[in-house]
């Protein structure tokens, strides 16, 4: 992991400084000389070189220093931790619920293999997997913000509820959350539909199963304590490599939705020059991403025990 992190952050480097511009075009004060611009690159390190930067940014975050923003000059890390609870919460929803919906969706599907649910999962399946996120999110907002009135387009935290009690609030987050959770579900869940079905399918065509058939065990057991276990599995997998799909669509639902966690900082940087703090949130969402593989594997590990010898 820490190899494939040095390695990320160095391209996220290079690929930051090799973009057009610098922070200081964003002082738009007229009052402000060319000298003095040339003095506030050098008190923020930009004059020199780009390996020089990359190693003193990367010595400083190896001490848990990961700088101050350019434009509110606050701890980078402490803007972190304060939006990364939203980001945790829709991402860690997001895939909760794709696992307890895709996995009797998948059962179904394989089991009444080319059935009328089987044909309707598949379509709506095929359905999600081609819907661009961003398009659906608009498309979300459209009808049941602006048409129907029915959910807030953006935003966490209605401001009137400020003061609230606890019970409200929570009630109140949730109300602003269906739209970016629907948004992001609808695509993973359709691509995990897909796989569980087919590995449904392969345990089904066993001989293990067909033995327990003839021994007469019910389907309802079959299906429940061994088609759905087993075929799980490679389930735990992709739910792993799916979390960098997660974080990386929460970077534009967040946006998108106004959703106040680590994505929407993060574009607001990019917007803003803000180095220090766009190196934070992609560090932070790289950390994320690896654990998130790791607890993949030992997960699948801790499932088939055949894995361990």
């Amino acid at each position: 992991m820490v190899p494939l992190l040095l390695g990320i952050t160095f391209l996220s480097f290079l690929l930051m400084k090799a973009t057009p511009g610098d922070p200081t075009q964003m002082f738009t004060d007229p009052t402000i000389g060319a000298k003095d611009l040339i003095q506030l690159k050098k008190n923020l390190g930009l004059d020199q070189p780009m390996l020089v930067q990359y190693l003193k940014w990367l010595q400083n975050v190896v001490q848990g220093n990961f700088g101050y923003s350019f434009v509110t000059g606050q701890p980078v890390m402490s803007m972190i931790l304060d939006r990364l609870p939203a980001t945790l919460l829709l991402s860690i929803s997001s895939l909760c619920l794709t696992l307890i919906i895709t996995l009797p969706m998948g059962l179904i599907s394989a089991y009444k293999a080319d059935g009328f649910w089987d044909h309707v999962i598949t379509f709506t399946s095929f359905i999600g997997m081609a819907l661009p996120t961003f398009w659906l999110g608009l498309m979300l907002m459209l009808l049941f913000s602006i048409g129907l009135n029915w959910m807030p387009s953006s935003g966490f935290l209605s401001p009137h509820l400020l003061t609230a009690s606890f019970f409200q609030k929570s009630l109140d987050i949730l109300h602003h959350m269906v739209l970016p959770l629907i948004t992001l579900l609808i695509g993973s869940l359709a691509g995990l539909t897909r796989y569980y079905r087919f590995g449904v399918l392969h345990v089904l065509s066993q001989d293990y199963i067909k033995a327990a058939r003839a021994r007469g065990i019910s389907e309802g057991k079959i299906l429940y304590k061994h088609a759905l276990k087993n075929a799980a599995l490679p389930i735990l997998t992709l739910l792993g490599l799916q979390l960098p799909e997660l974080i990386g669509g929460a970077f534009v639902i967040e946006y998108l939705f106004a959703w106040p966690g680590m994505g929407k900082l993060g574009v607001d940087a990019v917007f803003a020059r803000d180095y220090p703090v766009l190196m934070g949130t992609l560090v932070m969402s790289s950390v994320l991403i690896l654990l998130g593989s790791l607890l993949a594997d030992l997960a699948y590990q801790w499932a088939d025990p055949r894995i361990q010898s």
